[in-house]
């Protein structure tokens, strides 16, 4: 009797028009919020599987330059450093005299003939044969003396590097300052070392993403460049020195092993700042000087999404 009345009850609960209409509401709005935005997710997914890309690519650190290039100046005589005319960052002309060497020897030797020379005068001999082989010996020296004595610039360009001081000691052969030459037009190219077994896959032409350490590149992007050569053979470290003027950068690339090196050329653009372009649209707000230290990386290879999750699909099935 009591189990009837409780049916009775129960399907009366369920028969009735308000409890019907809580039966039909199967989903919450909010559950319809999260159902449209997993929907919008997943076709924002679909659509980059098929129209994004995915793009390979090789590392490598390297250094601004300009198209002039880098030129370190070394000098053939030992000595003193007596006179520098010239501070770090100058411009100098071909043919300036940057520095001054003090060489005792030869003014010692040039000193002792002119006193020949002037007591030969005092004595009437000055039209003696011996009296000329004397003179012309001293101009020679003067001129051995202004060669081995002057550190000249070879180049029209800015001074990046000074090694020396007023009084320091320096040796035959010893590299003393860096000159960064100008010619008639400046342009940056980006010159880069990679692993050599990677840099083989590089291609010129190849699409090159260039990050300067000054510049933040979360914020600024990163220059956008195109690949101009590749070194056939690995470089050496004296060829990494000649071209980077860097010793602790040399260093770090040595220690990573044979390095190939990369030229990549920078592609111009007068709207920004620094005249390149940049991946976004103002890039660095200053301009970039040479011998900047740069990141790089070499785009050898873009393949859309989806050609990469279908392998892994089937990989998965089988």
């Amino acid at each position: 009797m009591s189990q009837n009345l409780f049916r009775e009850k129960s399907l009366e609960k369920f028969s009735s028009p308000e409890q019907l209409d809580e039966l039909i509401k199967v989903t919450s709005p909010r559950a319809w919020l999260a159902l449209i935005a997993i929907g919008c997710i997943l076709l924002s997914a679909i659509t980059w599987g098929f129209s994004g890309s995915i793009a390979t690519q090789i590392e490598g650190h390297g250094i601004l330059l300009n198209n002039g290039g880098v030129f370190s100046i070394r000098h053939n005589t030992s000595g003193q450093v007596v006179d520098i005319r010239f501070k770090l960052g100058e411009m100098v002309k071909k043919g300036d005299v940057i520095a001054r060497i003090e060489v005792p020897q030869l003014i010692e030797e040039i000193n002792s003939l002119r006193n020949t020379l002037q007591e030969m005068e005092n004595n009437g001999e000055d039209d003696s044969s011996k009296y000329k082989s004397i003179e012309t010996h001293v101009l020679e020296l003067r001129g051995e003396l202004d060669y081995k004595s002057q550190i000249v610039s070879p180049i029209d360009g800015r001074i990046l590097e000074l090694n020396i001081n007023k009084g320091s000691i320096i040796q035959q052969g010893e590299p003393l300052l860096a000159l960064e030459q100008y010619g008639g037009t400046v342009k940056l190219e980006a010159v880069i070392y990679v692993s050599a077994e990677q840099g083989k896959r590089i291609q010129p032409g190849m699409e090159a993403h260039i990050s300067p350490v000054i510049v933040n590149k979360e914020e600024h992007g990163f220059m956008l460049g195109r690949v101009m050569f590749v070194s056939e053979y690995p470089a050496t470290n004296q060829s990494m020195m000649k071209t980077l003027n860097n010793e602790n950068l040399v260093s770090l690339l040595a220690g990573q092993g044979a390095a190939l090196m990369v030229q990549i050329d920078l592609i111009p653009d007068s709207s920004t700042e620094s005249g390149y372009k940049w991946s976004t649209p103002k890039g660095s707000p200053m301009p970039i000087p040479s011998s900047t230290l740069i990141q790089s990386a070499v785009i050898i290879n873009r393949e859309k999404p989806i050609g990469k999750v279908i392998p892994f699909f089937k990989s998965v099935v089988h």
